[in-house]
């Protein structure tokens, strides 16, 4: 074994297998520390790695080719300027705390799009998944699950992506699992013959937009998570006769509507639990 920095990362290279590691940028500690200046010692305190890296799947080195596997323990961690990773699809094992105290790493790490059971998602490094929209249209009914597994590990579905059904005429229905936090802007805009959906409790905001010119959508049901509902958000869903929202009329009441979040659609009231409300 080795440890190389090749293209501003730092490796542990098996030479037997020709297989590479992932590993923290720290600068080694000098026997002698009357030698160490400050720019030395903070190298020493803090991992080196800035910006936006991208881990490739080979790298060279003394004209051999190593294939990246694996991302070691802490590889990442404590650097404090990392912006972004993206992890290719040779690493199959992240070792623990490999992205601890990386307080500005502005975006959750990518481990990549995958497609898993006819749906497709963008896999993170904090075993969270997203759905996303794929180049062949969902139809039929899809049912999201709560959790996938990927290369034996398990990713839980917290968010449904911008844009994720857009303009997928053949879909009839979703389940939307409750672990699904957010749904993005569009999502599913121009899904003419979605009849129905349910929106779990673990919801909170309702984009702009998400189910504007659905217009088979006859019943929708609101989770009282929900605290805002985004402009135009059912705009012209004109079979949409029938709006539930889980919670209290009060609660309806605190819930930032955006502008035309209802044109055009003739549902007249909100039914709660405990009463209508006119819209």
């Amino acid at each position: 074994m080795k440890e190389e920095i090749i293209d501003g990362i730092k490796y542990r290279l098996d030479e037997d297998a020709l297989t590479a590691e992932v590993i923290e940028l720290k600068d080694a500690l000098e026997h002698d520390e009357t030698k160490l200046t400050a720019e030395k010692l903070m190298k020493m305190m803090f991992n080196g790695y800035e910006g936006d890296i991208i881990i490739p799947e080979t790298v060279v080195f003394n004209e051999r080719t190593y294939r990246v596997t694996s991302i070691g323990e802490e590889a990442f961690a404590g650097s404090y300027s990392l912006k972004s990773v993206t992890i290719p699809d040779s690493v199959t094992s992240i070792g623990d705390g490999a992205f601890n105290d990386c307080e500005s790493l502005t975006t959750k790490v990518e481990i990549g799009e995958k497609i898993i059971d006819g749906i497709k998602y963008i896999l993170y490094c904090n075993r969270t998944a997203k759905v996303i929209q794929k180049s062949t249209r969902y139809k039929g009914d899809i049912i999201i699950p709560e959790t996938v597994e990927f290369k034996g590990v398990t990713y839980r579905i917290t968010s449904i992506g911008k844009r994720a059904f857009e303009n997928c005429e053949k879909l009839t229905s979703v389940t939307i699992p409750d672990s699904v936090k957010s749904i993005g802007k569009h999502a599913f805009d121009w899904c003419f013959e979605l009849a129905s959906i349910a929106i779990p409790d673990s919801v909170s905001s309702i984009g702009d937009r998400v189910f504007s010119e659905c217009f088979a959508l006859k019943s929708i049901t609101i989770g009282n998570g929900v605290t805002s509902i985004g402009k135009t958000a059912f705009m012209c869903c004109r079979a949409l006769t029938s709006i539930t929202f889980q919670g209290t009329i009060a609660q309806w009441k605190k819930i930032e509507l955006g502008g035309g979040w209802n044109d055009e659609v003739p549902a007249k009231v909100v039914h709660c639990t405990d009463g209508d409300v006119k819209i």
